[in-house]
């Protein structure tokens, strides 16, 4: 009977991680589809655009590190459940003043609310099931894909109500689901995180370092893709609000595919030469965005979304599949590298968009295969000796 209801425990908080981490999605990609109409108020230059989301992926990467501390005082459980509530209340407070400080100011206050999130209830959700790394970082995945696609089909509300009251419905849905998973977890023994050391050693690991700054550009084309194809569609295509909104959502619905792909994580011996393959396919077809034809950019789309979830969760699997390193502090100093190195994609986008959309979109599909060069070699290959 205690195993019973134990299991029963687990899967309750595992399903509450889950929802919260769709809604921590929905937060991040819910303004896309109004990027132009909030820039233009807050008087950032079209050319510029791709700073907003810097101001939110630059305070999350600086924030990713001491969120790990902040997790060691509050234990990982009521870490995520602030991050979600910063992260939702950054939307919730944006419409209020739209002003050039105001509107990076929200963003910034989102991406702090994003860093104390993410690391901490991933390394929840997977000490739930340690053995089962790649199933669990898949589903982790493919519920941040759901909420993503659901924040890009926000385009529909935007138009329909206008962008200040879609973006505060969606901010207090954010809150709402923060505040579920505090009532869940506040009985919980207010006991400390274990002490993480483990920030030291991630930093020494070559292998681990390495996994992570290769994927630096998989990660930064993604979101560059989700955060500003919509303006792309709207001020290069003519397309509406709710249609660039929708049809940007074809990135996030294969992501739910690929997410699951990690199934297969265990079944692959060679695991770094796996994630190279597996990394090029979601970056290249960005290229062809700039063509400007829909059958090319939906084709790119599903290409993007499948190979992204497909390679990512395959990288959590792998950096959380090291027993001697501590899950939370692994993917916080990787998620670190990613957001610090990977956000400039977007600026490089909207900046080569001076010359034209095409030649920015060519650097996007182009450039970040570079650092993918750091998965050919360094240190200690791979977590077990054989395939699991």
């Amino acid at each position: 009977m205690d195993t019973k209801k134990a299991n029963t425990g687990r899967e309750v908080k595992a399903s509450l991680i889950l929802a919260g981490r769709l809604t921590y999605s929905l937060q991040w990609f819910l303004i896309s589809p109004a990027l132009p109409a909030i820039a233009s108020q807050g008087h950032v230059p079209t050319n510029l655009l791709g700073l907003i989301p810097v101001a939110f992926f630059g305070a999350a990467g600086i924030a990713q590190i001491p969120s790990v501390y902040i997790s060691q005082r509050l234990n990982p459980s009521r870490t995520y459940v602030l991050g979600l509530l910063l992260l939702a209340a950054g939307n919730v407070l944006l419409p209020l003043n739209v002003t050039t400080f105001w509107l990076f100011a929200t963003r910034a206050i989102s991406g702090v609310g994003a860093a104390l999130f993410f690391a901490s209830a991933a390394g929840v959700l997977s000490g739930l099931y340690p053995s089962k790394p790649g199933p669990i970082m898949g589903v982790y995945n493919a519920a941040f894909a759901m909420g993503g696609a659901l924040g890009l089909v926000w385009g529909v509300l935007d138009q329909a109500l206008g962008w200040e009251l879609a973006t505060e419905i969606g901010g207090s849905i954010g809150v709402a689901m923060a505040i579920i998973n505090y009532a869940a977890i506040r009985h919980e023994p207010h006991q400390l995180g274990r002490r993480l050391t483990g920030i030291t050693s991630v930093l020494r690991d070559r292998t681990i370092i390495s996994a992570g700054l290769a994927y630096t550009g998989v990660w930064g084309a993604y979101f560059a893709v989700g955060q500003l194809l919509p303006s792309y569609e709207q001020l290069s295509l003519g397309a509406s609000v709710s249609i660039s909104g929708l049809q940007s959502s074809l990135l996030l619905f294969p992501s739910i595919v690929g997410s699951f792909m990690s199934v297969f994580y265990g079944r692959f011996r060679r695991k770094r030469l796996l994630l190279a393959l597996v990394a090029v396919p979601s970056i290249l077809p960005a290229a062809f965005i700039g063509l400007g034809r829909v059958d090319v950019i939906a084709g790119s789309l599903i290409a993007i979304g499948f190979f992204n979830d497909f390679s990512i969760s395959m990288l959590y699997a792998y950096l959380v599949d090291f027993p001697d390193n501590d899950p939370t502090a692994t993917l916080a100093v990787v998620n670190t590298f990613h957001m610090l190195i990977g956000m400039w994609v977007a600026p490089m986008l909207s900046l080569g968009s001076a010359i034209s959309w095409s030649f920015g979109w060519g650097l996007v599909g182009i450039v970040p295969l570079l650092p993918l060069v750091l998965l050919l070699g360094a240190g200690r290959q791979e977590p077990r000796d054989s395939v699991s």
